[in-house]
Parts: C-alpha cells; structure tokens; sequence
C-alpha cells in the first residue's frame, strides 16, 4: 500500500465537518418549516388542483395527512403543510 502525506490550507472563513453533521444541518433546516400547496405541489411535480383532487380531499390518504397538513377551514384560508413531515410522508408513500 502507498500512503501520501499533504497539507491543504483551509482558508479561515471554511469548516470541515464530517457528513453526518451535515446532514443534520439539512435536516434541522426543514424543522419545524411550513410551506405552501404550491410549494409541495412543485416538489412532487404535480399541479395544486391535481394534488388536491386527487391525495389531500382523497378519503383513503386524508386521515393520514391530517397529522402534517392543516385544512382550510373557512373561505380565504389556506393549507399549511409541515415540509418535513409531508417531504417524508410522500418519499415514502
């Protein structure tokens, strides 16, 4: 086996983290995030009207959603979504 030695300068205004703490740091970044339909719509590459035909007024996936996505409950209000929750949710399903 060779082995190489190098030093590389790391200028003062960079870190060096390892990768799980920079997933942690992406990860943390959605914490607590709502986000619009549009928003999640854009994410699965779908429309608003379609995502809501079809998944969020559907009988069968509702109950579920419940537990991350807040419902309009009178005229000019709009949904809240949880973007961690739902981006995990739909990865999964």
């Amino acid at each position: 086996m060779q082995q190489l030695n190098a030093t590389i300068n790391i200028p003062a205004d960079f870190i060096l983290i390892t990768k799980v703490e920079y997933e942690q740091l992406l990860n943390n970044h959605t914490q607590g995030k709502f986000i619009s339909l549009k928003s999640l719509a854009e994410h699965l590459d779908c429309s608003s009207q379609w995502l809501k035909q079809n998944v969020l007024f559907n009988p069968r996936y509702k109950k579920d959603l419940e537990d991350f996505i807040h419902y309009p409950s009178a005229s000019g209000e709009k949904f809240k979504i949880h973007q961690s929750k739902a981006f995990k949710y739909f990865d999964k399903h």
